[in-house]
């Protein structure tokens, strides 16, 4: 875990200690996230990932204001199987993940407090946090180079960490989130690089907010959402590179939306 060019511990805590060039950092304890300030005072850039775990049967992590510090991750950031945090406060300083988000199976999390965060190289992954309720920001993520995927978190019911959001060069896949009533947190998203795949909402009563949608690159897919009734918004989308497919949404009433799509590069499917 030495800095680039820096051969001793002591090295590291004094001169090498702004640079952190570590292939990467995993906190399986407590303990060892308190460390991390100790160690290495003055760290604000981690160029590799960075990976919160509990270990089985050890302490617990609870608290990740000790990593307040960093600014920036070169790498990936990994949050998984945590039975005790709350609140990813602690994290509220970074502003770039130069790869992926990956937060998911924490059983505990409530909020999502990356309020710092603008720029995602990779992908972002939120799946399967059982009372997460709210991405909540003070800021925005701006762009996510790869996909956005969040799935399977039954309490979350709103995404103002998506307020901000232009550009997603993957897929949007927005599915199994049963208490997700509104998409209007998208309504600043441009383009979408792959699919649109929004199913199994069971909440979910329209898509307006993803009015300024401009371009999507692969397919539509709407489906299974039980309580979708009105299909508006997209009525910026110019372009759609795939087939639209919507379909088995019992209450839908009304398709309102794509007003000014000329074409489409696939298949028209409504059933």
């Amino acid at each position: 875990g030495n800095a680039t060019g820096c051969n001793s511990r002591a090295e590291v805590e004094t001169a090498c200690n702004t640079h952190c060039s570590y292939a990467g950092i995993t906190f399986t304890s407590q303990a060892q996230i308190n460390d991390f300030p100790v160690i290495y005072a003055g760290c604000t850039k981690i160029w590799g990932d960075i990976t919160i775990q509990d270990a089985p049967g050890g302490d617990v992590i609870t608290d990740l204001n000790p990593l307040s510090q960093i600014t920036e991750i070169g790498g990936s950031l990994k949050i998984y199987q945590n039975a005790g945090l709350t609140s990813l406060d602690g994290l509220h300083n970074i502003t770039k993940i130069e790869t992926n988000v990956d937060v998911y199976n924490n059983d505990a999390l409530v909020d999502f407090n990356l309020n710092g965060l603008t720029t995602i190289g990779g992908f972002f992954w939120i799946d399967d946090n059982d009372v997460l309720v709210n991405l909540y920001t003070t800021g925005g993520i701006t762009s996510i180079g790869g996909y956005l995927a969040i799935t399977y978190n039954p309490m979350l019911e709103s995404l103002p960490l998506l307020g901000s959001l232009h550009h997603i060069g993957g897929n949007l896949n927005i599915n199994d989130n049963a208490a997700l009533g509104s998409l209007e947190d998208l309504g600043n998203l441009y383009t979408i690089g792959g699919n649109l795949d929004i199913n199994n909402n069971t909440s979910l009563v329209t898509l307006g907010g993803m009015s300024d949608v401009d371009i999507i690159g692969g397919d539509i897919l709407i489906y299974d959402n039980t309580a979708l009734q009105v299909i508006n918004g997209m009525n910026s989308l110019s372009s759609c590179g795939g087939d639209i497919q919507i379909y088995n949404n019992p209450a839908m009433t009304l398709i309102s939306g794509f007003v000014v799509l000329p074409e489409i590069g696939g298949n028209l499917s409504i059933h």
